[in-house]
């Protein structure tokens, strides 16, 4: 049994990599070889990035090991020596190792040949294909496999975990549950992230960063209770580009963590402005994990809000469903921290992953938004509409609101009305928009209240 996976760095693989950069010569009179020693051996690099919440690693690994790369814990080289350290040898057999979260890197010496490398990623994708077994339920997940060859795609140690990593990127776009080789629209691809990589570095300097804000609303009356901020990109070139063209480059280049603290204060300057013109606004601010995990999150928050002078009940943090079970007792006492300072806390997403009710409910949480894969759900598909009647009645029961993103028809504004969910936000109501559009937004409020049949819908008014 794989009791644990061996874990590498990215330094550790490139080590290893460039160990046989120097003792094999793939071609004759290559710059890497001394001699032919080796001239048959190859190189096969390989990401499986899994998206398994909830899921240990160990049985993933295990399958990947076993059925994709037809290896057992026992025949697999570690390259290890008894102290842990990289070993000076070349590896003798498959190297697989856990290399970052839930990626999984696995090295192979002497396989060049595309069609044995395109075996080998169907099976680490079909290990994967079947449902795991998880508290009495089927859990499925999937994987999305990059290849890098060397020396065919580059003789860099570097440059091939790099290959690799955005192929692996290029499968989970085209829409996981597949292999990819990298080629030369990967390479494209790669530079193009590249440069909207190097660009958002400068934005961040330059604070290019712009927010738009998406209302939340009463059931009942309309009222406006918040909006919620939304980044976007004022690109000097480009224009105003939404989330999904930089958040992920953003994920992958370390600066989620710059960008959130960017929002967290434009969202608060906003809050004062709108405190300076007599409105009382609460702004919700979605955080990432690199973000809430600084040990030093709740102290920026709180210092930030103090600069700025606005009481900490007109802001509202978001995390996600994942973040909160990640780390249940760090999370609760940070959360807890934001509370008694007065801040609320809200439970986004709410409904796709795979929370422990009786952990959730330790949580301090003030709201919790129903996800809007489950609103679409609504009119189509009675499962998704019981898991929105549960979810209802259980945050009722927590003592918390409830908010239903992604409201786009009558028919789903409806339903949530009768369950007594208590905000609703979506297209239906109202689009993210620039902070000096609220104001006329409202007159267009009406027209909507019409149509959802309220006959007062003039408390709209900000306030």
């Amino acid at each position: 049994m794989l009791s644990s996976t061996l874990v590498m760095t990215a330094g550790v693989v490139i080590a290893k990599l460039s160990q046989l950069h120097g003792r094999t010569a793939w071609t004759p009179g290559a710059v890497w070889g001394a001699a032919l020693v080796l001239a048959a051996a190859g190189l096969f690099l390989l990401f499986a990035r899994l998206v398994a919440t909830g899921l240990g690693r160990c049985a993933t690994s295990r399958r990947i090991l076993e059925q994709g790369l037809q290896r057992t814990a026992e025949t697999i080289d570690t390259c290890m020596d008894a102290f842990g350290a990289p070993c000076e040898r070349l590896p003798r057999d498959v190297v697989f190792a856990r290399f970052a979260g839930d990626e999984f890197v696995a090295i192979l010496p002497s396989i060049t040949d595309r069609a044995a490398l395109a075996e080998v990623g169907e099976r680490i994708v079909a290990s994967l294909a079947e449902p795991f077994r998880l508290a009495g339920q089927d859990v499925r997940i999937g994987a999305s496999v990059g290849i890098a060859v060397a020396p065919e795609d580059t003789s860099n140690a570097a440059e091939l975990l790099s290959f690799a990593d955005l192929a692996m990127y290029g499968s989970k776009q085209a829409g996981k549950a597949r292999y990819r080789f990298f080629d030369k629209q990967a390479r494209a691809a790669m530079l193009a992230v590249a440069q909207v990589e190097a660009d958002l570095r400068r934005a961040l300097e330059r604070r290019e960063l712009v927010l738009h804000y998406q209302p939340k609303l009463g059931m009942r009356t309309l009222d406006l209770h918040g909006v919620e901020a939304l980044v976007r990109w004022q690109h000097p070139e480009r224009g105003l580009l939404a989330p999904g063209e930089f958040i992920d480059v953003a994920e992958r280049a370390g600066l989620m963590a710059a960008l959130g603290r960017q929002v967290l204060e434009l969202a608060i300057a906003h809050c004062r402005e709108w405190l300076d013109a007599g409105l009382e606004m609460n702004v919700a601010v979605n955080v990432s994990p690199s973000q809430f995990n600084d040990p030093s999150f709740v102290a920026d928050v709180l210092q930030a809000l103090r600069t700025a002078g606005v009481p900490a009940p007109l802001l509202t943090i978001e995390i996600t469903e994942s973040m909160a079970m990640a780390d249940h007792a760090t999370t609760a006492s940070r959360l807890a921290s934001l509370r008694e300072a007065g801040v609320m806390v809200a439970l986004d997403d709410f409904g796709i992953g795979y929370s422990n009710l009786s952990q959730l409910s330790r949580l301090p949480l003030d709201v919790l938004k129903i996800d809007r894969s489950l609103v679409q759900g609504i009119g189509l598909d009675e499962k998704r509409e019981a898991i929105i009647r549960a979810i209802v009645g259980m945050t009722h029961a927590l003592g918390c609101k409830t908010i239903a993103e992604g409201i786009e028809t009558p028919a789903q504004f409806r339903f949530l009305d009768a369950l007594g969910c208590d905000c609703a936000q979506g297209f239906l109501l109202a689009r993210p928009m620039p902070a000096a559009q609220l104001a006329p937004w409202q007159g267009s409020m009406r027209d909507v209240g019409r149509k959802l049949g309220l006959d007062q819908p003039a408390a709209v008014a900000l306030h």
